[in-house]
């Protein structure tokens, strides 16, 4: 039986569009940078991949913004009621609540986007950039 798990890597990542629609707001990171780990026969293989990531924030409104998009992040974390998550984002996650999308830019400036319920998608096929460590590996 093999397991899956994927978390976005938010500051190896890319912001490539800020998109308001209606009440929500969509975060797209092009290329997001994702540790794939899987459990194979009881052993743990990692890699990075590249995949397109959205994050939708319903009720969402939006504080600062990089004025030149495509931008790379150079830190961030997704707050919900129950758990922050510095750097390392699941992509399996899903929330309602108090959500807040807070990402620093390599140009100096920062964004944050706070709503009322996320989710999050991968578009795309994923392309491999690279094996991970056995020491990256958030289960162990």
């Amino acid at each position: 039986m093999t397991t899956v798990r994927t978390s976005i890597e938010l500051h190896d990542s890319k912001l490539a569009e800020v998109l308001s629609q209606g009440s929500s707001v969509d975060v797209v990171l092009a290329p997001a940078y994702i540790h794939r780990w899987e459990t194979k026969d009881g052993c743990r293989v990692g890699c990075g991949v590249h995949q397109t990531a959205r994050f939708r924030i319903e009720g969402g409104t939006i504080s600062g913004r990089s004025s030149t998009l495509p931008c790379a992040i150079s830190d961030g974390e997704l707050a919900t009621d129950g758990c922050t998550y510095r750097n390392l984002v699941p992509t399996a996650l899903g929330a309602s609540g108090s959500i807040q999308l807070r990402l620093e830019l390599s140009d100096g400036k920062s964004m944050t986007v706070r709503g009322n319920r996320l989710t999050i998608a991968l578009e795309g096929d994923p392309v491999h950039v690279e094996d991970l460590p056995p020491d990256l590996d958030p289960g162990n």
